[in-house]
């Protein structure tokens, strides 16, 4: 019997607003708070919708296995209490997931199990959007007809309903399904009506599967200069769809379902030890209780005035059992002492689990986010490149933007690389005299291109033999991120100036630019635990990730690191590393 009924709730109707949106995190945020509420009023039927709820916004944010498992969990909630309609809606997501992780045969069995139910209930919109993912597969295993068949029909519901707001979704898929059967002129024609009815009604994700069909429809027809237009507008979608915050704010999630998981695993392992610990109390009682009864025993006898040959009989009967218990309360010891060593372990490993997760989540996240919105773009250069149908002007700019894209991305791979073995504690520091006027000169000679191209200048103003003590490799990077950063945010024409100065103790070198300075909200946040990216004058990017793996790095070495804003214009970094005896103290 299906126990109370889905709540009119403003937090219901925040986070759909948010998943419009493109806000994975906010939504997850708002129906978890949904089912909260449900759960505490006992009221199964909204729960069961809660988390349908949440299983579909994991799903938008590409927790597809999670979001399956979040699915399945609801299905057997709404099948306990004979809740017919929700079972249907969990079908209809369960699908959609079976869908995007190509599991064409699980998607299409799902689709059908939720329009059956969806029609006995008489929930319209349950079967449009079973079409649509119907449509969606069939176009997925080469049934074009069928696919464009079940999509009509999709629409069709939605228009006699008079919600449309899932109409560019079947749109698209439309669109893609013209594509495959290369009807190039009909696909830009629905993709495009489905990118204008997206954009009134604010939806980015349909936005940005509509410009992917265009990019992919142009370029099959012919026509680069469309596609890349398209292809540009695409990254831009998805870089907002991929927002570093809102990255971060389902990763969160994500880490809280885990430690909650975490917690209930901890309170079962704690009930066993509990129930350990009550045994063995229980066989210390019985052993007590046995000792009592000997020495009743032997009171007894005496006071009956037994004979000495049965005293001694007694005693050492009474001596033997006096031995059992004492090796008892040892064992108990032992195991009391192993219980708690087991204990101190399993927080060991959950600390060490979570930091693992932690990191690992993190570069994930960060090479997801950072690294293929670039190689998205260098792809569709080269691909406009290889058909050489462009003009020499505008291959020449692209040629330019493509240099400067796989130049930031390499020093963005190298951060993230350095960084994750930083934080997997993978690196041997191996300390020694180095001269940093040489680690300058090399790093600003490899800096020199990207310079050039904005007319900026690069001086060397550390001194000859200028020595400190530390890792080569370590310190060369360390320098080359300041030097790529002051390049990134320094106007064409400007300069870039790296020069120290000497202590009894310590060797400063400061990296100055005539830039745009930083600010002061951002420079408050530079060396912290969360990355702060922002785009240089030409719009470099970065993970944000780079002046963190500087501040390890120089602690690591005994440094330190930090920002100072220019009197007149521009920024410096200071870094700091041990003196050695006879360093050469600059003016």
């Amino acid at each position: 019997m299906v126990t109370g009924q889905v709540m009119p709730d403003s937090l219901l109707g925040n986070g759909r607003k948010a998943y419009q949106e493109g806000n994975y995190g906010l939504a997850i945020t708002r129906y978890r708070q949904y089912l909260a509420k449900a759960e505490d009023q006992g009221n199964e039927l909204a729960a069961v919708d809660a988390i349908r709820w949440i299983g579909d916004a994991l799903r938008a944010s590409g927790e597809k296995e999670v979001a399956r498992d979040q699915l399945l969990q609801g299905m057997k909630r709404a099948q306990a209490i004979g809740d017919s309609m929700g079972l249907g809606r969990i079908h209809d997501r369960l699908a959609a997931v079976y869908y995007e992780m190509g599991e064409f045969q699980k998607a299409e069995a799902e689709a059908n199990a939720a329009m059956a139910l969806a029609q006995a209930n008489g929930e319209q919109a349950i079967v449009s959007s079973s079409l649509n993912i119907l449509g969606a597969t069939y176009r997925s295993t080469g049934a074009i007809e069928k696919s464009l068949d079940a999509l009509s029909q999709s629409i069709a519901i939605q228009r006699a309903m008079g919600d449309t707001s899932d109409v560019p979704g079947a749109l698209n898929n439309i669109a893609n399904a013209l594509t495959h059967a290369k009807r190039y002129d009909e696909a830009i024609d629905t993709a495009t009506k489905s990118y204008t009815m997206a954009t009134n009604l604010k939806i980015p994700a349909y936005q940005q599967y509509a410009a992917h069909i265009l990019n992919q429809a142009y370029f099959a027809s012919g026509n680069y200069k469309l596609a890349y237009e398209w292809l540009e507008i695409h990254s831009e979608i998805s870089n907002f769809l991929r927002d570093d915050a809102k990255g971060k704010e389902v990763a969160k999630l994500m880490a809280e379902m885990k430690t909650t998981q975490q917690e209930q695993e901890n309170k079962r392992l704690s009930a066993e030890n509990a129930l350990q610990l009550q045994t063995i109390s229980s066989q210390r009682n019985k052993a007590l209780a046995f000792a009592m009864i000997g020495l009743l025993v032997l009171l007894i006898a005496i006071g009956l005035g037994l004979v000495t040959r049965r005293q001694r009989r007694t005693n050492a009967a009474l001596k033997e059992k006096n031995q059992r218990i004492e090796q008892q309360t040892n064992l108990i010891s032992e195991i009391n002492v192993e219980l708690e060593r087991n204990a101190q372990e399993r927080e060991a490993q959950k600390a060490r689990l979570e930091e693992i997760n932690r990191v690992k989540d993190q570069l994930f996240f960060t090479i997801s986010h950072d690294l293929r919105s670039p190689l998205t773009s260098i792809q569709g250069m080269l691909q406009l490149m290889e058909k050489g149908l462009l003009e020499e002007e505008e291959q020449k700019r692209i040629a330019i933007s493509l240099k400067n894209r796989v130049d930031n991305t390499k020093i963005l791979l190298d951060n993230i690389l350095n960084w994750s073995r930083s934080q997997m504690e993978g690196f041997n520091i191996q300390p020694e005299p180095i001269d940093l006027h040489e680690i300058v000169e090399l790093e600003a000679q490899l800096m020199l291109p990207a310079a050039a191209q904005k007319g900026l200048e690069i001086q060397n103003s550390v001194p000859p033999e200028t020595l400190a003590l530390g890792d080569r490799d370590m310190i060369a990077l360390v320098l080359r991120n300041l030097i790529s950063n002051a390049l990134k945010f320094t106007e064409p024409g400007g300069s870039v100036n790296i020069h120290s100065k000497a202590t009894a103790q310590e060797l400063h070198v400061a990296v100055s630019d005539t830039g745009i300075g930083i600010p002061s909200a951002f420079a408050k946040k530079l060396f912290g635990e969360q990355s702060v990216s922002t785009a240089g004058t030409n719009q470099e990017k970065g993970s944000g990730i780079g002046l963190r793996l500087c501040k390890e790095f120089l602690v690591k070495n005994h440094g330190r690191i930090w920002y100072e804003a220019n009197a007149s214009q521009g920024s410096t970094f200071w870094i700091a590393l041990p003196n050695v005896v006879g360093a050469v103290v600059s003016k």
